[in-house]
């Protein structure tokens, strides 16, 4: 406070305006966890987080603040409340990130609702995935050293080759791994 007070907040406060800043500086697809990940103009946390207890509460999908040696409050831990299964998506930059790849295509894409079904419009589609899906690979946000290998984009009938090997869809398909991820968006 600007009198030198301490005043108690909420840490879901903290860990939002966090994730707002590591989403505008690095990306929805970076843990917004560790030393970058400091509260500023933090006193500290009420409670005081130790190694052990953080060992118990982390694989639960428990994220804590902490105060590493050396460095002032930082978050510790980016997964979900997800954390007892094995699935990749009990990470947070791996939800996000999927939630905001869906997000966009859906938005993206709703030119093409009222357009006939068909081959011109399979390649415009095709075209316009790829190329987000190709703007998200370069800051690496999707996992590999080629395109090829991070993302696959499939639209057309489920007779087509390439998309019978992927399933069943009914627009477009992607299926894209991340950092520790892969997900499915039909």
């Amino acid at each position: 406070m600007p009198d030198g007070t301490t005043v108690t907040i909420s840490p879901s406060r903290t860990i939002a305006g966090i994730f707002a800043r590591t989403d505008y500086a690095r990306g929805v697809w970076q843990a917004p966890t560790g030393l970058e990940a400091d509260p500023r103009a933090s006193s500290g946390a009420e409670l005081a987080i130790s190694e052990a207890q953080h060992e118990l509460l982390n694989p639960n999908g428990i994220n804590v603040l902490r105060q590493p040696s050396g460095y002032g409050l930082r978050v510790w831990g980016a997964r979900t409340l997800d954390g007892f299964g094995n699935s990749d998506r009990r990470y947070v930059p791996v939800r996000r990130l999927a939630g905001m790849v869906t997000r966009r295509l859906e938005a993206g894409l709703q030119w093409a609702v009222l357009e006939p079904n068909d081959v011109p419009l399979w390649v415009q589609l095709g075209h316009d995935t790829e190329a987000f899906l190709y703007a998200l690979w370069r800051p690496s946000a999707l996992l590999g050293t080629k395109p090829e290998q991070a993302f696959i984009c499939c639209c057309g009938p489920p007779s087509h080759l390439s998309c019978a090997k992927m399933g069943r869809f009914r627009k477009a398909q992607v299926s894209s791994e991340s950092h520790c991820s892969r997900y499915l968006i039909e």
